[in-house]
């Protein structure tokens, strides 16, 4: 199948969905590197992505008719020596935080952007069938300020993603359908909607259109809606319109229509809302793997819709027992080692014929000490260069610190200067491999000394 990379919360995907499209009509679609935000920096300012943002983009990729895969959707940490470097310039280094704003934060929490994210994903997952198979049609021209709409149909019905680009005076849409119907369309919480139209939900049952975003089809028969408290949803299925208020608090809004259940429920509350095997949870922060794995959060109530049984059962939250336990107070940080030049006589060093890369040497993260023996007919002041080293190396001239060369605090890529003595001279490298390119023109570069010592 096809893909394309973008980074950063998807900056452009839907015209790069779009030209792809135009490009290769019969071939699938996928978002193959959906970032919620970019990586960081040493010393670079962290530029976070509002949750909504990222939510929005993930649904206007889908409203391409794509497949989106998160990168990442669990935060990670470099540990040891697992550096990186980036391709935004010479002195982009990867932090030791690999976190990118993801959804499952590092240390594994759960962000505000896990739940706004979750009314994307919980729809892409539970209202799958219905999305698979739809494509956009021929690009053309779109807004990219301002209310925009991606249409796309297929063999399951018919989607119209509503988008304010990021434009947040606009939170809500008009939309005429192509019989004329009229519906007013919330763009709250993620400043975009998904239309459904003409889906055939069951054997009885064909949502002509809805004006809310689906959050999943359930059971065969229970379809959930989700916007703001107070909106007016309008939605017809078998011809037969319906129009009921979304409710507010930890309760869906149930009403039996044309052989299906019409869930209305806040979008606050779809956040929180946990599709289970055979069951749905709706109210708690938190729900694991079995209905009794419940985190409450703010939640004072929790409810339960039975799926093979439509009954619904509540139950009231209890205070929590006893005080939180503290954290563990962390004590002085102590330095377990300096690392100064070899000096040791005993110390065998390994002979070379020519400089090798780290990677040669078996050396593939950290450190590696080269040395360099020169006999000198006559003192004499010396320029040294290090073109074959990218990251950084520390000199040392018979034992004597000499400078830093390459990048980083307190090195530099300009000659360093040596006032070598008659006879022999000793020059020791300590090479620090910084990090390996994950993308750009320069991958596989050189790690440690690959080249002559000038």
């Amino acid at each position: 199948p096809n893909s394309i990379e973008c980074a950063a919360a998807g900056d452009e995907a839907v015209s790069r969905l779009n030209r792809l499209r135009d490009r290769q009509p019969a071939r699938p679609l996928m978002l193959s590197h959906f970032c919620p935000t970019d990586a960081d920096a040493w010393g670079a300012r962290h530029e976070p992505r509002e949750p909504a943002d990222v939510a929005r983009r993930m649904l206007e990729a889908i409203g391409c008719g794509a497949q989106v895969s998160y990168y990442v959707y669990c935060g990670a940490t470099n540990f040891a020596f697992w550096a990186g470097r980036l391709a935004d310039g010479d002195d982009a280094f990867g932090a030791t935080s690999y976190d990118l704003d993801a959804p499952v934060a590092e240390g594994g929490g759960l962000t505000a952007s896990y739940y706004t994210t979750r009314l994307v994903n919980l729809m892409a997952t539970h209202m799958g069938r219905f999305l698979a198979g739809s494509v956009l049609p021929a690009a053309g021209v779109r807004l990219t300020e301002g209310t925009d709409v991606l249409n796309t149909s297929g063999p399951a019905g018919r989607w119209a993603v509503v988008t304010n680009n990021g434009w947040s005076d606009a939170d809500v849409a008009e939309l005429a359908l192509p019989d004329g119907t009229r519906l007013e369309v919330p763009l709250e919480p993620l400043g975009a909607a998904a239309v459904p139209m003409d889906l055939l939900l069951n054997e009885e049952a064909e949502l002509d259109y809805a004006n809310l975003t689906p959050l999943g089809f359930f059971g065969n028969k229970y379809l959930l809606l989700h916007g703001p408290a107070g909106f007016e949803a309008r939605l017809s299925v078998n011809t037969k319109p319906l129009a009921a208020e979304v409710p507010g608090g930890d309760e869906p809004k149930l009403i039996e229509h044309e052989g299906v259940t019409i869930g209305l429920l806040n979008s606050d509350l779809a956040m929180r809302t946990w599709p289970m095997d055979e069951s749905i949870l709706f109210g708690p922060e938190f729900v694991g793997e079995t209905v009794e794995d419940v985190v409450w959060g703010k939640a004072k109530q929790v409810t339960t819709l039975s799926l093979s049984e439509g009954k619904v059962s509540r139950k009231k939250s209890k205070p929590p027992a006893g005080r939180k336990s503290a954290p563990p107070r962390l004590g002085k940080w102590t330095r377990m080692a300096v690392c100064s030049e070899p000096l040791d006589d005993e110390l065998e060093w390994e002979k070379l014929d020519k400089p090798r890369s780290a990677d040669r040497l078996g050396a593939h993260y950290g450190y590696v000490w080269y040395r360099l023996v020169i006999d000198q007919p006559r003192a004499k002041k010396r320029k040294l260069l290090l073109p074959d080293c990218e990251d950084r190396a520390i000199l040392f001239h018979n034992g004597k610190l000499a400078g830093a060369w390459g990048r980083g605090e307190g090195a530099t890529r300009s000659p360093i200067g040596v006032s070598f003595r008659r006879g022999e001279n000793v020059l020791t490298v300590l090479t620090d491999n910084m990090g390996r390119f994950a993308a750009g023109c320069r991958l596989g570069e050189g790690k440690g000394l690959f080249g002559p010592l000038w």
